[in-house]
């Protein structure tokens, strides 16, 4: 992962600058320059040519410029080179199209959850994350993190075993080295309803929930082989039963947190065909970003296996 070039989709909202820090730190760290990037939708709007109106446009402009700024100075203040660029149009598409043309290497969005664990994730994001040809940082706004806590000292990456988790794993290797980094994986599995049936009876009847311990045991053995074939030394396992992937990951970000050894940063590939695999990004991806208050890297699969070859190195 050669990181040269990082653009920063400001929406010139309340909590825009939140991406400042984290862009400030992985351009110290690769020796990047940045692009805060704003796109102009007041176009794709319809306005009644009225004196109220020409004035809300012009207070909205003024508060734009405002917040640009804020952000301008605060990088600048960051030690960051930064040029900042103004676009017109539908947001997402101009974004992932200029950065194309720009050779953006890493995008950054905020996501505004409003304050809403859950909230679904929007379209502008959503798009960003389905066309962008480069990964994408995601950062959760109601998370407020100041400048001085960016430091991506425990990475937690995501696998399902994949092929593509094994090109994920070996990105997130290289971004914890590069920040001396803890570098932990976490791979979820389902429970059968049998054994969940099985266990509960022999728990009533005072037993233990052997099934379930021994399915655990396995999965855990998988994983450790798994981590081995994939040769990226030594790292933490977390082996978690839930409904679904996702469910092994938010439980692992809040058992850290009650711990007080809380994660910076999650890692996570998407997946292109597979019986879960076509799924991977619309439901597990999607799930762990809107639940996670932690940001949330996404390696594009076709990025994942075009960088096979490429490591991180600062310049």
């Amino acid at each position: 992962m050669h990181v040269r070039h990082i653009l920063v989709a400001c929406d010139a909202s309340e909590t825009s600058s939140s991406a400042c820090p984290h862009a400030a730190a992985l351009a110290s760290a690769f020796g990047a320059r940045i692009s805060v990037v704003f796109v102009d939708q007041s176009e794709m709007g319809a306005y009644v040519d009225t004196d109220a109106a020409r004035r809300h446009i012009a207070r909205y402009y003024d508060l734009v410029e405002t917040r640009l700024q804020v952000c301008m100075t605060l990088l600048e203040a960051m030690g960051s080179r930064a040029e900042l660029v103004r676009l017109t149009g539908e947001a997402a598409p101009a974004l992932v199209s200029w950065g194309a043309e720009a050779a953006v290497d890493l995008i950054i969005v905020t996501r505004h959850a409003g304050r809403v664990t859950g909230r679904p994730l929007s379209s502008t994001t959503r798009e960003v994350l389905r066309k962008s040809p480069v990964p994408v940082l995601v950062l959760n706004d109601a998370a407020e993190t100041g400048a001085d806590r960016v430091g991506y000292q425990r990475i937690l990456a995501c696998s399902d075993l994949s092929s593509d988790s094994e090109h994920g794993l070996r990105e997130a290797r290289s971004l914890a080295d590069l920040f001396d980094a803890e570098l932990h994986v976490v791979n979820g599995y389902a429970t059968p309803q049998w054994i969940q049936l099985v266990d509960a009876s022999d728990m009533a009847a005072g037993g233990m929930p052997w099934h379930a311990l021994a399915l655990k045991r396995r999965w855990h053995a998988a994983l450790q082989r798994w981590v081995a074939g994939v040769n990226v030394g030594t790292l933490a396992l977390h082996v978690r039963a839930g409904a679904d992937p996702a469910d092994a990951v938010i439980a692992t970000l809040r058992a850290a947190d009650e711990e007080g050894a809380g994660f910076d940063l999650v890692t996570i590939p998407t997946h292109g065909k597979g019986a879960v695999a076509e799924r991977f990004f619309g439901s597990t991806t999607d799930a762990v970003i809107r639940r996670s208050e932690v940001p949330v890297l996404v390696y594009p699969r076709h990025w994942l296996h075009r960088a096979t070859r490429m490591h991180v190195t600062p310049f």
